[in-house]
């Protein structure tokens, strides 16, 4: 009798556990909803071209980015990196996507009120982002940017440019009471391609633990003369292929790259 009552008390709890499983997941379905519901909306044809692919490595991801609608003349653009994976990493995107300051026409004035707000947060100390972020005047061609510790930096290129856009900055986080950004500009031309991306693509290893790395993932970029879609889905294909991956379930971190045409 007291074994048949061990069992049955343990077949309750694997049912109980089941179920619980089954909750979890859908409410991780949900936010993954929602994360996604945040990614970049549509913008004016008539002006850029601009595509993306945001592969997260778990249900949840921590990389992110956006592109909006400054105002008439003005877009903001930023690609983001948050440390670690999963709910957590997945959380802070959200605290970037609506801090983010959408009016200010500086990039490291945004990137300094973003600091300060992060502080004011009960944030852990291994806790941080790294987030590159950009302001293109639609208008004159002149686009302003900062860096906040991302250590992939974007690029623009055309047939007959290529322009590492470097500049340094601490990753948003709590590690020093303040932190001050430096804006930098250059100028794009009809024609010119803005390439942001996060490292997970980089990366990826083959059988004989070879990373992917940039020298492969800038021969697509700057050979390929295709619509930015069409380069960035051959980019995730060839290295995909490299490393003998056949879908998101099996990739080490989050990939996130983005590609924009000045039209």
């Amino acid at each position: 009798v007291e074994v048949l009552r061990d069992i049955t008390h343990m077949k309750q709890l694997h049912i109980k556990m089941l179920q619980q499983n089954e909750k979890l997941q859908s409410d991780l379905n949900i936010a993954r909803k929602l994360q996604c519901s945040l990614l970049p909306k549509e913008l004016p044809k008539d002006k850029i071209d601009f595509a993306f692919l945001y592969r997260p490595c778990e249900t949840l991801g921590g990389d992110f980015l956006d592109i909006f609608e400054i105002d008439s003349n003005h877009i903001g653009i930023y690609v983001a990196d948050v440390s670690g994976h999963g709910v957590s990493a997945s959380m802070l995107t959200i605290f970037l996507r609506s801090s983010i300051d959408k009016k200010n026409l500086s990039p490291a004035k945004v990137l300094e009120k973003l600091y300060r707000d992060f502080n004011n947060q009960d944030f852990a100390t291994d806790l941080y982002i790294t987030v590159f972020y950009a302001v293109i005047n639609l208008k004159n061609g002149e686009m302003v940017y900062s860096n906040a510790g991302h250590n992939v930096s974007p690029i623009v290129f055309n047939k007959d440019r290529f322009e590492v856009l470097r500049v340094p900055g601490i990753p948003i986080s709590n590690w020093v009471e303040s932190a001050k950004y430096t804006d930098m500009s250059t100028s794009l031309q009809k024609g010119d391609r803005l390439f942001l991306y996060t490292d997970g693509i980089i990366e990826l290893k083959n059988k004989s633990n070879e990373q992917f790395g940039e020298e492969r993932l800038l021969k697509i970029l700057l050979d390929d003369p295709s619509i930015p879609s069409i380069v960035l889905n051959r980019m995730v294909e060839s290295a995909y292929d490299f490393a003998d991956i056949e879908d998101n379930s099996s990739i080490a971190d989050d990939i996130t790259i983005a590609l924009l045409e000045i039209k």
